[in-house]
């Protein structure tokens, strides 16, 4: 590889010392990157001290003659020693562990890029986040919470609001810690066809006279008499609606706010399949759920602590708005449509581990061998899985000896095949990079048969995204804005279980704090994911809220996932 592919060096050596929390660069073209430190009465203060020699390399395939197979081949050249971090249409940031910054160890392209930069220090304060728990607990937002934390903040949330929020747990990690998520919805008001019945139908409320009996009776056999007209007009309008919705998104307009605005009413009946099919007849109730399954999933790789911050803040926020007497019609919409289940981090065990020994460990902690331990979760999932031609356990991105080898990934997996959950949208939240990706991830040379209408909804969403605070956010595949990988959770949770609406999120910045945010984004990062996820959620209830086929797709293709899967360990 030509040298001039790569342009910048992010940072020489990282200094750690008590007076210097963090470290700021700057690279040639004059962008601060900044690597924020604990302060020492953080649990992490020192273990960002095994990273003090380690290389930072931003690698620019924007340059015409450059490309993205060019700057992919230089970082294979490194083999097992490159930790790729970032990676956009534009570039790519590449963390060299200490023993490859000897000389020796570098390709002669990259030799030349051993450039020293004037460091300065800032001050980014970190508490212990347990303690701080414990004294303050009306803010849980001002801080990065350890799993135990996080787990209490959930168990917290349901107890504080029993008729919007459930404690779910997907299991327990390879260490044993629960994977706990938050589902929320409107429990409350949940539909007279779901397992508990209307009040009326429920033991004890259904006391009525022989007389009141009689008329109920009668007034039941005219609501099937009507049922059956209504069932046909349902039917027909709704085919007049999917051609509507499809007209305004070829003129540019949104479906998700015309279904908030009440252009979408929510009907009660079987769901049909939204996309260009023929109208066809409408099946029956029996074991259609009542709700759609929103999974919203953070922290799969352990360093990155904005993801489980932002999915927690998601969660608290929309239970508060939900709670509360100004509830937004928007969100009232969303929960009668939606259970949102919100789980922080599907990695408990690598998101202890940097708080307590490296603070940019990427992987579960899961023996593999050599002395080695850790699968990259998104790496492990069995759709399009493949194993590298030398399979290195030590390596960041290291995928398991097969599909589903991770305990974590099992979990996820079982919980998005669990027929009660019905999901039909997922986002995983990661950082850093400032994208909203779809499927493919294995391949750029397949297209999902859903592309038109997932960059839509991914439009749509980073329009809502940058009203906040004017972050701007890439959409596109996974594949052509960030980097082609096997094994991804976003392509088997489409290609595989059927849920239509898989998405990927790598949340701020553009590498200027990089995993390393302050814990003052937290709230800022929040806000903005949360007006995306409303809105992707919105545009996601205007396309399935009543249809019945895609429902039945969905099903079939979790009946052929079950049986790929290995058995539950």
């Amino acid at each position: 590889m030509k040298a001039r592919a790569c342009v910048a060096l992010l940072g020489a050596q990282l200094a750690v010392t008590s007076a210097a929390p963090s470290v700021v660069a700057n690279n040639q073209n004059e962008q601060q990157i900044t690597f924020a430190l604990p302060t020492a009465h953080h649990p992490s203060s020192s273990q960002l001290v095994d990273h003090s020699h380690d290389l930072f390399l931003r690698l620019d395939s924007s340059d015409a003659s450059m490309s993205q197979q060019t700057v992919q081949e230089a970082i294979a050249s490194l083999e097992d020693e490159a930790d790729l971090l970032q990676a956009s249409q534009s570039h790519f940031v590449v963390r060299l562990p200490r023993k490859s910054t000897e000389a020796r160890h570098l390709p002669h392209s990259l030799e030349a890029l051993r450039d020293t930069f004037t460091m300065s220090t800032s001050t980014n304060p970190f508490e212990n986040a347990t303690a701080h728990l414990e004294t303050d607990p009306g803010d849980i937002h001002s801080i990065f919470h350890p799993p135990e934390a996080i787990n209490s903040i959930l168990s917290m949330l349901a107890s504080d609001y029993p008729a919007l929020a459930r404690v779910v747990n997907l299991g327990k990690s390879y260490e044993g810690r629960d994977i706990l998520g938050l589902k929320i919805s409107n429990f409350e008001h949940d539909h007279p066809h779901s397992s508990g019945g209307p009040p009326c139908h429920k033991r004890g409320h259904h006391r009525h006279s022989h007389g009141h009996g009689r008329h109920h009776q009668r007034h039941h056999r005219h609501h099937h008499r009507s049922g059956f007209v209504k069932h046909h007009w349902h039917h027909t309008k709704h085919a007049v609606r999917s051609f509507y919705y499809a007209l305004r998104s070829r003129l540019g307009l949104s479906v998700a706010e015309e279904y908030l605005h009440g252009g979408h009413r929510r009907h009660r009946h079987p769901r049909r399949e939204w996309s260009k099919k023929a109208v066809r007849r409408q099946k029956g109730r029996h074991g259609y759920p009542d709700k759609l399954g929103f999974l919203v999933t953070g922290g799969a790789h352990a360093r990155e602590w904005i993801a489980p911050s932002t999915v927690l803040y998601m969660a608290s926020e929309i239970l508060r708005e939900a709670a509360s007497t100004e509830v937004s019609a928007k969100l009232q919409r969303i929960l009668n449509v939606f259970e949102i289940t919100f789980v922080p981090t599907v990695n408990p065990d690598g998101y202890s581990y940097t708080f307590t020994d490296d603070r940019l460990w990427k992987k579960t902690r899961q023996p593999v061998g050599q002395d080695c331990f850790g699968i990259d979760i998104n790496r492990n999932f069995g759709y399009h899985w493949a194993q590298p031609y030398r399979p290195n356990p030590c390596n960041e991105v290291f995928p398991g000896y097969r599909a589903f080898d991770s305990v974590e990934s099992l979990r996820i997996a079982d919980y998005v095949l669990d027929e009660a959950n019905d999901v039909t949208a997922y986002l995983d939240v990661h950082s850093f990079g400032q994208q909203l990706m779809f499927p493919f991830s294995y391949s750029c040379e397949v297209q999902p048969g859903d592309a038109e209408n997932l960059y839509e909804a991914a439009l749509d969403t980073a329009k809502a995204i940058r009203s906040v605070h004017g972050s701007v956010f890439e959409t596109g595949s996974r594949c052509e804005i960030s980097y082609t990988a096997a094994g991804d959770s976003l392509d088997w949770t489409y290609g595989a279980a059927g849920v239509v609406w898989s998405y990927a999120a790598e949340l701020r910045d553009l590498g200027v704090y990089g995993f390393l945010l302050p814990p003052e984004e937290i709230k800022t990062v929040g806000q903005e994911s949360l007006a995306g996820l409303l809105d992707l959620a919105a545009f996601v209830a205007a396309k399935e809220d009543g249809h019945l086929e895609s429902w039945e797709e969905r099903k079939r293709k979790r009946a052929m996932a079950r049986d790929e899967m290995p058995p539950t360990q």
